[in-house]
């Protein structure tokens, strides 16, 4: 066989793993501290009436596991937002499996591919064997680079003819090992690299060498010219520069500007970053100014968010005897022990402190007690110079809000939510969203709620958050009887096709379409083109050689930096020639993300091979919408709790399921065979939408937090398949952010796939929110 048919052979057959951790499914969940929760499976009288929901006693002890997407989307720096994310190569090159409807599926029945590929140009790629014919050479240098044996890597690497290949090796040395090289061979890959991957990890290893190699002032600002320090090695390391300078210039006098400029980076790192004990060293020797009260009280209170306890002692025991004192009861409190207890010999002045304020309302909040909860957060800190990890403090409010609207306190709810402490973008919105929905929902005062949707639409960027702004804004006009404006909201909202409120919104407008774009040609010179490139053929290369994790880092840079929608399908193209669902998904979602219409691409249909129905079926949309959710197409997915593949089955989950559908059951098949999976978790679907007499949001609510959460949730809000009960805003109540996220992000999914698969071309969101509703 020839090098090029065995890369493409081993594109084809090659399988994803990926290392992902969430917290456990069925039957198996992890609890919070301090619970012992007994979760109940779905058995063999899942078709018999619900059993009547036992009394709420505090909503949700048991935590939803995260999907695979949500695990992936965790390490993207746009996941904040958007909080989704893929992989099973199940076909050759340029090849789209069918998939068989469970609906219609009898024996070895099959469909032809769903959606046509995407028009990709024919372009002639460069060579690969010029790629690949060091590949074995590639693969013991990175073995070498991933065990620490720099010296060995670095012998074999001087013998690389250069190009792709060195630059993918000298990366995986930086990822690997970057900690332990020089400043001169960091600072260059930065230099002649800067289209690769986590640039910013790459700076940081930088930033520590410079200081602890004593580079010259010169060297190190030219290096920030231009660009700012990622870490407190490198604020410390420019404020010296800026120190040393100042002294040159003024033959020793100093500069004042120079000084404050100093002053400013270290006070900065010291404050808000982490610094170990050499560099906490010389910054008390350089800049002994910068330790003030202030200062070290601020880098207190974080340290003790960080939990970074020794730390923490020691700077406690600098300040004084009442921060030893706050800091022990802090300690003991965080590490579980007894709130009482912890608090006794403190003053009320003490516990009024923020550093006890906010783990008193925690645990009290915890206990279940929101209202004592509510009356210290109240006391609270909220100007922004006065709050310490504000993120931290926004999402207590959060959390604590959203409880009290549970206990039927919607104003102190509102109370608590108002002041908006966040300082990222994610928690930003996040408040102002929760402070407008509670004033529109539950407090009947839309002007209100529009102001807090207002001030959340300037931090968002991607369109699920861009969507979920200007619907809401729409609700609050169409509350205040502004119908022009709700109709215009709706309208913005609505141009986010693939988005949970986006389709909401289509459906307030009365739009029955979903206009998901069609697959786009492309330009074969921009194509060709990028195939030349180091980053593209260094993605062939890491293919060939079966290291798919890295490859997707690469594709993802890639889709990030390109200039323009011809660039930018190309990339698309490239990712489809791989043979791998996830590349496909990674580059369709960043696309989308940067307004470019690939919508197919974000939505691909080559992740799931034909299978047999076994039980009740559900249609083929939603195994594909929760596939893309729970495992983002990676057939051999195993998450640390054990669930397993395609559907990310537990095996306990995936044997009972077996046996009611009369299978036979191996759990190495969950991995290896996507089919199988697909066939056991597309049956326990249909299980779970018995269970729930057909309801689409309790039975995706259950799959990814457990019955015994949903049965509490309807206890405390009502029951969706009530006509009586609000499906968007019963959604919108459920406390875990992980599975409110999941519930939206499946039903969107589901809708574009039904468009995509050619099931349905109708919106049909609001239909879904009912599904089951009570005759």
């Amino acid at each position: 066989m020839k090098p090029r048919a065995r890369l493409l052979a081993g594109i084809a057959v090659a399988v994803l793993s990926i290392a992902v951790v969430w917290p456990d499914r069925l039957p198996t969940r992890m609890t919070a501290p301090g619970h012992d929760i007994k979760v109940e499976m779905p058995s063999a009288a899942l078709r018999l009436p619900l059993p009547p929901p036992a009394p709420a006693t505090g909503i949700a002890t048991e935590r939803p596991r995260r999907s695979a997407a949500e695990a992936i989307a965790e390490a993207d720096p746009m996941g904040s937002q958007a909080a989704e994310e893929a992989s099973a190569p199940t076909g050759t090159e340029g090849t789209t499996l069918a998939y068989a409807s469970p609906n219609e599926m009898s024996s070895g029945d099959t469909k032809p591919p769903y959606a046509p590929p995407l028009h990709a140009p024919s372009v002639a790629r460069p060579d690969l064997d010029a790629v690949t014919v060091e590949a074995d050479a590639v693969t013991k240098i990175i073995d070498l680079y991933r065990n620490g044996d720099i010296a060995g890597g670095d012998a074999l690497a001087a013998g690389l003819s250069g190009g792709a290949a060195r630059t993918l090796v000298e990366w995986i040395a930086i990822r690997h090992n970057g900690s332990h090289l020089g400043y001169s061979r960091l600072s260059s890959f930065l230099a002649e690299h800067a289209d690769w991957p986590q640039r910013d990890i790459t700076q940081r290893h930088t930033e520590r060498a410079m200081w602890r190699q004593k580079v010259s002032p010169a060297t190190i600002l030219s290096f920030f010219a231009g660009r700012q320090p990622e870490s407190a090695d490198g604020k410390f390391a420019l404020a010296l520069a800026y120190q040393q300078s100042a002294t040159d210039k003024s033959g020793g006098q100093g500069d004042a500007t120079l000084d404050k400029k100093a002053f400013a980076l270290v006070q900065d790192a010291w404050r808000n970053d982490p610094v170990d004990r050499d560099l906490e060293r010389a910054i008390r020797e350089s800049f002994p100014t910068v330790l003030t009260a202030a200062n070290n009280r601020a880098r207190l209170e974080r340290l003790a968010f960080r939990k970074d306890w020794t730390s923490a002692q020691r700077l406690a025991a600098d300040i004084g005897p009442r921060e030893v004192k706050l800091l022990k009861a802090r300690m003991t409190i965080e590490r579980g022990g007894n709130l009482k207890p912890a608090l006794n010999g403190l003053s009320a002045a003490e516990r009024a402190d923020p550093l006890i304020q906010f783990v008193e309302a925690q645990e009290l909040r915890r206990q279940g007690k929101r209202a004592e909860a509510a009356a210290i957060m109240l006391k609270a800190p909220t100007k922004p110079e006065a709050v310490v990890e504000g993120d931290q403090w926004a999402k207590e409010r959060q959390r604590l809000a959203r409880g009290l609207i549970e206990a039927g306190e919607p104003q102190m709810a509102y109370d608590i939510i108002k002041p908006n402490v966040a300082v990222s973008e994610t928690d930003t919105i996040e408040t102002e969203m929760l402070a407008g929905w509670i004033a529109l929902r539950f407090l009947d005062k839309p002007d209100i709620a529009a102001k807090h949707f207002a001030a959340a639409e300037p931090h968002a960027d991607l369109p699920i958050s861009v969507a979920r702004v200007t619907y809401w804004r729409g609700r609050a006009a169409e509350a205040a009887k502004d119908a022009a404006g709700a109709n215009a909201f709706y309208e913005a909202a609505a141009q986010h096709v693939t988005t949970y409120y986006g389709q909401l919104a289509r459906a307030r407008l009365g739009k029955t379409d979903l206009p998901v774009s069609p697959p786009p040609k492309g330009d074969i010179l921009a194509r060709a083109t990028l195939e030349k490139s180091d980053i593209v053929q260094a993605i062939r290369l890491l293919y060939h050689l079966d290291e798919r994790r890295i490859a997707i880092l690469l594709i993802d840079e890639l889709a990030r930096n390109v200039e323009g929608a011809d660039a930018m399908t190309a990339v698309a193209h490239i990712a489809g020639s791989l043979g791998d669902t996830r590349a496909e998904l990674v580059v369709g979602k960043r696309a989308l993300y940067r307004g470019f219409p690939l919508d197919r691409t974000a939505f691909p249909t080559n992740g799931i091979p034909s299978f047999e129905a076994a039980g009740d079926s559900v249609e083929r949309s939603m195994t594909y919408a929760i596939a893309r959710q729970e495992s983002a197409f990676a057939a051999d997915a195993v998450s640390s709790a054990g669930a397993r593949g395609l559907m990310q089955l537990m095996p306990a989950t995936a044997k009972a399921t077996a046996q009611r559908a009369g299978l036979p059951f191996d759990v190495d098949r969950l991995t290896n065979d996507p089919a199988y999976n697909a066939t056991l978790g597309t049956a326990h679907l249909g299980e779970l939408v018995g269970y729930w007499r057909g309801s689409y949001i309790l039975t995706f609510a259950a799959y990814n937090a457990g019955p015994g959460n949903v049965r509490k949730w309807i206890t405390a809000y009502g029951d969706p398949r009530d006509n009586g009960v609000d499906t968007v805003d019963w959604v919108e109540r459920i406390p875990f952010p992980e599975t409110r996220n999941y519930v939206q992000r499946v039903m969107e999914n589901l809708q574009v796939y039904r468009h995509i698969l050619g099931d349905r071309t109708a919106l049909f969101i609001e239909r879904d929110l009912r599904r089951g509703a009570f005759q």
